[in-house]
């Protein structure tokens, strides 16, 4: 019993020192809660506001913690789709829309879809 109280309040000394240093330890269980809540077919937005795409497939390591990202892009009904690769730092907001980092115009060009013109 002695001991669980000890732990307790040892768990509660090290977040309070968090806390008061201006900084939140992150919790191992963040990275997961965001494996989690994403899903194959969300759309994914680009930091221009316009739709990339579809997410395709998700990668997490063994411990739920996203590794990347395949989106499907630039077609209907799956013609002439490429898909481009988002990196775990790219992920801006997850849910039932996904927020990246990246344009439009970045993801078009890094799965190789010709520069727009005009």
């Amino acid at each position: 019993m002695l001991r669980i109280v000890f732990a307790s309040c040892l768990a509660l000394a090290l977040a309070a020192s968090a806390v008061w240093a201006g900084t939140q330890a992150p919790m191992p269980s963040q990275q997961l809660l965001l494996a989690s809540s994403l899903t194959i077919g969300t759309p994914v937005f680009g930091s221009d506001g316009r739709q990339i795409g579809e997410i395709n497939r998700i990668s997490a390591s063994a411990s739920g913690e996203i590794t990347g990202l395949r989106v499907t892009i630039g077609a209907k009904a799956g013609l002439d789709a490429k898909t481009v690769e988002i990196k775990p730092d790219q992920i801006e907001k997850a849910g039932q829309t996904t927020k990246v980092s990246i344009t439009l115009d970045q993801a078009r060009k890094e799965a190789g879809f010709a520069a727009p013109q005009g």
